[in-house]
């Protein structure tokens, strides 16, 4: 029984190893062209569909601008609401349909290309644990009538908070 070795092969056939990589040299350099935007494009698709690309500051706030139902994964914890008003932050607590302003704050929109953070400042009551609010939200989601903020905690916690406008 023989078995072929691969130097008799290119011994015989000295220039074979050279045609696959020359055609790979060839199909790369002119589908170059026609991938990078092809890519491009489906990253811009995918991109707006998520409603965060390319998007102002001034279009986030606007989309902000509301009241803003918390829910808790605990069924015990009371009705929160979130208030935003061109910047300005009130968290409300609703108890036996009476509303109970619970503090007072600041925010701030940051956009960049595919990313949108809020910043939030000022808030000081201890029944909210403000060392984790006043810090920078990435806004994960924000369409219509959904909100979902996440942020990591300075012990390294992930904290998120979602929320359904009213």
């Amino acid at each position: 029984m023989h078995i072929c070795h691969r130097s008799n092969f290119y011994r015989k056939y000295p220039y074979f190893w050279f045609v696959p990589g020359l055609i790979w040299l060839e199909t790369t350099t002119n589908m170059r062209k026609l991938i990078i935007p092809l890519l491009f494009s489906l990253f811009l698709i995918t991109g707006c569909e998520n409603n965060d690309f390319l998007q102002s500051e001034s279009t986030v706030n606007s989309k902000l601008n509301g009241r803003w139902k918390m829910y808790l994964s605990s069924s015990t914890d009371p009705n929160q609401y979130w208030k935003m008003d061109n910047g300005n932050l009130t968290i409300i607590t609703r108890i036996n349909d009476e509303d109970s302003i619970v503090d007072h704050g600041n925010y701030t929109v940051l956009t960049k290309i595919s990313k949108c953070y809020m910043t939030i400042s000022g808030l000081s009551s201890p029944a909210l644990i403000p060392g984790d609010l006043n810090t920078r939200w990435n806004i994960s989601e924000l369409t219509g009538s959904v909100l979902y903020l996440s942020t990591t905690s300075q012990a390294g916690a992930v904290i998120s908070r979602e929320f359904v406008k009213q």
